[in-house]
């Protein structure tokens, strides 16, 4: 849980307070952590997926509501670089980052690397995700 003091910095600075939302909800994903999904959210959410779906919030949600028994394996780890912010208006704010899954493949680790984008609006709770986009970073070898 975030203390007072945190909140009041990360408040101050919107790109700290989106970052610090993305790494939760990047973390969510590999948690199958409902709750998160719902709190980050926006009421009008929708992405479109790495094979070029468009889903809505409610889509997305249920899509990690396995019971932990059934769960498809997760990455065992992600790291999150190259943020590029743009505030068109001070309650609008679109996020450029690029995304790297670790998972297991054959005993090796493989790296699932991504370029995504999201839109992110201001509201009276707090910064809520309303768009992403999730692109694969093809090798070119």
């Amino acid at each position: 849980m975030l203390n007072f003091v945190l909140l009041a910095a990360l408040m101050a600075d919107p790109e700290a307070e989106i970052k610090t939302l993305t790494t939760t909800y990047v973390q969510a994903t590999l948690d199958f952590d409902l709750k998160t999904f719902e709190q980050i959210f926006h009421a009008d959410y929708m992405e479109v997926s790495p094979v070029g779906t468009v889903d809505n919030r409610a889509q997305i949600i249920k899509s990690y509501d396995y019971p932990p028994e059934k769960r498809p394996p997760a990455p065992s780890s992600f790291a999150l670089s190259e943020w590029q912010f743009k505030f068109p208006t001070p309650e609008i704010a679109t996020l450029t980052y690029k995304q790297v899954y670790t998972l297991t493949r054959n005993g090796k680790p493989t790296e699932l690397p991504l370029r995504i984008s999201a839109t992110w609006i201001k509201t009276e709770s707090g910064w809520k995700m309303l768009l992403q986009q999730l692109t694969p970073i093809r090798s070119r070898t």
